[in-house]
């Protein structure tokens, strides 16, 4: 997959979902209420529905 879809530079977060509800799930972020602004730098999906997404802290 990464050959395929690269990957995004510099401070990111990758999410990938899945089309699937499994339970209360595991919680993705931990601590204090930060916010952060993140903008999708990029985005991929495949034909079975699972998409990925690339976010870049900031706007550049």
């Amino acid at each position: 997959m990464s050959s395929t879809l690269g990957s995004a530079p510099g401070p990111a977060v990758t999410v990938k979902s899945y089309p699937v509800v499994a339970g209360a799930g595991i919680p993705v972020f931990g601590g204090e209420f930060d916010p952060t602004a993140f903008h999708v730098s990029r985005r991929g999906s495949f034909p079975n529905d699972v998409t990925i997404t690339w976010f870049t802290r900031g706007r550049s």
